[in-house]
């Protein structure tokens, strides 16, 4: 397990795990802690609220959460969704809080996919200094002018379309 991503309620992880036969299959694992800490849990109380109150407000945020996993099941197929595969929630051993746990499609980093492919609506890019690696054909098929591209960032071969100025970053 490989931490991947974080977020404003927890953490994005890869698993795997070996089929019989010695297939790897590997998936992304979201972990997203309602409350997030102790701390909201403190400020409820002081806001005089009681614990049957406050199990009920953050069984509701988990709900909510859980909402999203359904609308994400409504649009299986969709190419510009991630696809999420079954969610799993853990009641707090104190009764307060859940721990939601999403087991969804792992992706590709942009620099392996040619990601922006057919996106007719681009027409300039700043790539971020910490891109090392642009894939092939990562552009193609946009409307793409213009690009800066940090200096260490190497270009696969047609990553932009013919004509497309490309500028060199710091």
């Amino acid at each position: 397990m490989r931490k991947i991503g974080e977020g404003s309620f927890g953490g994005v992880y890869e698993i795997q795990r070996i089929l019989p036969g010695g297939r790897v299959e590997k998936c992304a694992l979201k972990k997203l802690t309602v409350p997030k800490d102790n701390g909201e849990i403190q400020e409820l109380y002081a806001q005089s609220f009681n614990t049957k109150n406050i199990t009920a407000h953050f069984k509701n945020q988990m709900q909510e959460l859980v909402s999203e996993y359904a609308l994400t099941q409504d649009l299986c197929g969709c190419k510009n969704v991630v696809t999420c595969h079954d969610v799993q929630c853990v009641q707090h051993s104190d009764g307060i809080g859940w721990d939601i746990y999403i087991r969804m499609e792992l992706l590709k980093p942009l620099a392996q996919v040619g990601a922006f492919s057919g996106c007719t609506a681009l027409s300039e890019v700043t790539l971020p200094e910490s891109m090392r690696t642009l894939s092939s054909e990562a552009f193609q098929g946009t409307a793409l002018e213009s690009i800066s591209v940090p200096s260490a960032c190497s270009l696969g071969s047609n990553a932009v379309p013919l004509g497309c100025k490309i500028y060199s970053t710091r």
